[in-house]
């Protein structure tokens, strides 16, 4: 038998991995520049970028794992918009999975009044 050894990252692997975060934020930062609607407004205690939004008159506190991990056009539109889509998300409802793409709007609307806590029977 061998045995298996663990090896440390080379640092050229870092410094790649680096080098991809900077290019992201970067990129991010001059989108914003460039939008006209959306302002960079610091980091918040937390870590958070802090985005003003001058045509909604609204401020959104974004992570910096959103900015790497969503695509910039994705990301710019919900910044620009407001509106928030997901792309992919399930739900556990009566014991089984589903994908919430595939609702239509009343259970939509339903998941909504259940995050919020709003459990009435509407009139």
């Amino acid at each position: 038998m061998t045995q298996a050894t663990l090896k440390r990252p080379e640092v050229a692997e870092s410094e790649k991995v680096k080098s991809l975060i900077e290019e992201k934020l970067g990129l991010f930062d001059s989108m914003c520049k460039l939008s006209g609607i959306i302002d960079i407004d610091g980091v918040t205690d937390e870590g958070k970028i802090k985005i003003l939004n001058h045509n909604l008159e609204a401020g959104f506190e974004v992570e910096v794992e959103t900015v790497l991990k969503t695509p910039i056009k994705d990301l710019m539109l919900a910044l620009e918009t407001g509106i928030h889509t997901r792309l992919f998300g399930v739900s556990r409802i009566v014991g089984y999975y589903s994908r919430i793409s595939n609702w239509n709007l009343s259970k939509i609307g339903e998941l909504q009044d259940r995050h919020k806590g709003n459990y009435g029977v509407g009139s």
